[in-house]
């Protein structure tokens, strides 16, 4: 009798881990059929950072000069924002945690990350229109980093990008209707096209010998570029596109990816939503070149050899699907 029940209970368990098996591999198999266009031009790249740390991803650059991406984000039990670092060939080397300038815990929402020189920029997405500075030696050292200052740009910064080419750095917000993340009023326009667009960008020149300023020229944006909702990250194409990732919960993912010359025609328009007066660019469906539905939660993106690196906070043990899904991995759209 009593092997019998052990036998009935052996059986029963090995049934739900096979059905368990086969749910996994049906969720995963229905999400390369719900994205199939995607995955036929896109490669898994490596595994993506922190997920089993309770770290949730939201910032993603490359470091040339050291050959190593950085993940910004922050941590679910409120504990110190961290950076991991991550070779080109996708091995984890570590991580650095984020100190205030007083040394104490760095418990911001930290969002996007970029580096210029000597200076890495970190966007607290705590409501704050600060981003804070860090100095790139600390942020690899896989140690801590203490913020050395910060720059107000005037926009509460969700992301943000450095163009080397142009020695550019953009910072934008994000804007969600029904949400607590939503855009002063002066930030929503109608776009030439007739869109609606709800968040901003702005441009601002870096100068390496602006030291004082942390690389940043002028804390005033040379222009401001009009955006739609549910920004998460961007970067601008050696061919000059500007790719924008957009996304919110479990919906698909967007790379909007638009003719960034044409944005920059002269369009004889500006705008005081930032209290002066600056040049105003509208991006919108008549710049749209295309548009990419990617897996949910993108955040920010890296540019790298022909590829746009996608990095996405699905894995993370605050939403957890994503480890069933794509979500434990770094993919990269081969862009055409």
């Amino acid at each position: 009798m009593k092997n019998k029940v052990l036998r009935i209970t052996l059986i029963t368990v090995v049934a739900l881990m096979l059905l368990v098996i086969c749910l996994l591999a049906g969720v995963k198999l229905g999400e390369r059929i719900l994205f199939a266009k995607f995955y036929f031009n896109a490669s898994t790249e490596f595994k993506t950072p922190g997920v089993s740390d309770g770290f949730i991803q939201q910032g993603f650059d490359f470091v040339e000069e050291e050959n190593v991406y950085l993940t910004s984000g922050y941590m679910k039990d409120g504990s110190s924002s961290r950076v991991y670092i991550t070779s080109k060939d996708g091995k984890t080397l570590g991580f650095t945690k984020l100190r205030n300038q007083t040394g104490g815990r760095n418990d911001t929402h930290a969002g996007g990350i970029a580096h210029y020189g000597e200076f890495v920029y970190v966007c607290n997405g705590s409501g704050s229109n600060g981003i804070e500075v860090f100095r790139l030696s600390d942020i690899l050292s896989k140690n801590e980093a203490r913020c050395i200052g910060t720059i107000d740009l005037g926009i509460a910064p969700a992301f943000v990008y450095v163009d080397k080419a142009t020695n550019t750095l953009y910072s934008g917000n994000f804007h969600k209707d029904e949400s607590v993340y939503l855009s002063p009023e002066e930030y929503k326009m109608t776009t030439p096209s007739g869109d609606s667009n709800t968040a901003l960008i702005g441009a601002y020149d870096l100068d390496p010998n602006a030291k004082a300023t942390f690389g940043v020229k002028d804390e005033n944006a040379e222009r401001v570029y009009s955006i739609p909702s549910k920004v998460q990250g961007m970067l601008i194409t050696p061919d000059n596109k500007l790719v924008l990732t957009t996304s919110w919960g479990v919906s698909k993912s967007h790379l909007l990816i638009y003719d960034f010359a044409e944005i920059n025609e002269s369009t004889d328009k500006t705008t005081r939503a930032l209290g002066y007066t600056t040049p105003l660019y509208f991006v919108d469906s008549a710049n749209l070149v295309k548009d990419v539905k990617a897996p949910p939660m993108a955040e920010e993106v890296v540019y790298m050899d022909g590829k746009i690196y996608i990095m996405n906070e699905s894995a993370s043990s605050k939403y957890i699907f994503g480890k069933f899904t794509s979500g434990n991995y770094v993919n990269a759209y081969i862009y055409e």
